[in-house]
């Protein structure tokens, strides 16, 4: 029986922040280009986006959303490379990003290609339902939430993968393969890091957007200028997101490293 070394969570997330204030001038560009600048442009491509009680409109600026995926992959990897190769400077961690994207929609196509699988037998059984009795019935929602579960599952699984893809040199199927075998029997482990990373992230949001957008909706009400102050708060926010993207990819990054240590045995 294999035994799984315990990861020390705590000195991973000292690491990474002893890392994020060692490296901040290096880390703030790539979060700007990968997390902030495409987060902004697509808020602005949305119609009525500073309209209170608006619906975007589906069209042209759904475009934006490739290039903005794209953007977040580059800026994912390139973080995580500059994490793993202490003292490489942004360009060279640009360059390492850019030659790692084409692995990283290689992965992105096969994690879309397993959603579609896992989707088939959901319609299958849906469509035997509805011609059976009309609708669809319990089958239909066990197969859902069966494909669900495996879904969620993998994904945890995978949760380190653009870490490895940023500190490999293979393709697509080995680097899923690799961070299969990392992420061994830690599915679990994985879920509790997501949940914690979404609630920390969320409050962090509220507690500095809900003062900010506060003060800055009092100051666009008095002196009218109420489409400048939203849209200085969007650009507030995106460098929030930007900040906490970043940190999250960082300590990622430091897991990735333990992980793929202990998967190694070294």
């Amino acid at each position: 029986m294999t035994v799984r070394k315990t990861i020390p969570l705590g000195v991973v997330w000292e690491e990474a922040m002893a890392f994020c204030k060692a490296e901040a001038a290096l880390l703030t560009p790539l979060a700007l280009l990968g997390f902030a600048l495409p987060a902004v442009v697509l808020s602005l491509l949305m119609p009525d986006k500073l309209v209170i009680g608006s619906q975007p409109q589906l069209g042209a600026w759904m475009l934006w959303i490739v290039p903005y995926a794209l953007f977040s992959m580059l800026g994912t990897l390139s973080i995580s490379a500059l994490t793993s190769r202490p003292g490489i400077s942004v360009s060279e961690a640009l360059q390492i990003g850019l030659r790692r994207v084409p692995t990283g929609i290689a992965v992105a196509l096969m994690a879309l290609g397993l959603v579609v699988v896992a989707l088939v037998p959901v319609i299958v059984v849906g469509v035997v339902e509805m011609s059976v009795h009309g609708k669809p019935g319990p089958f239909t929602l066990i197969a859902y939430l069966a494909a669900l579960v495996g879904l969620i599952w993998v994904s945890l699984r995978l949760l380190p993968v653009w870490a490895t893809i940023a500190t490999g040199q293979v393709g697509s199927a080995e680097t899923v393969r690799a961070t299969l075998a990392a992420t061994r029997e830690r599915a679990p482990l994985m879920l509790v890091l997501r949940l914690i990373a979404w609630i920390s992230e969320a409050l962090v949001w509220m507690a500095i957007t809900m003062p900010v957008g506060a003060v800055l909706r009092v100051v666009g009400r008095v002196t009218g200028a109420g489409r400048v102050t939203d849209f200085i708060l969007l650009l507030v926010s995106a460098c929030i997101g930007a900040a906490l993207g970043a940190v999250w990819t960082v300590f990622v990054a430091m897991l990735q490293r333990r992980l793929a240590g202990f998967s190694s045995g070294t």
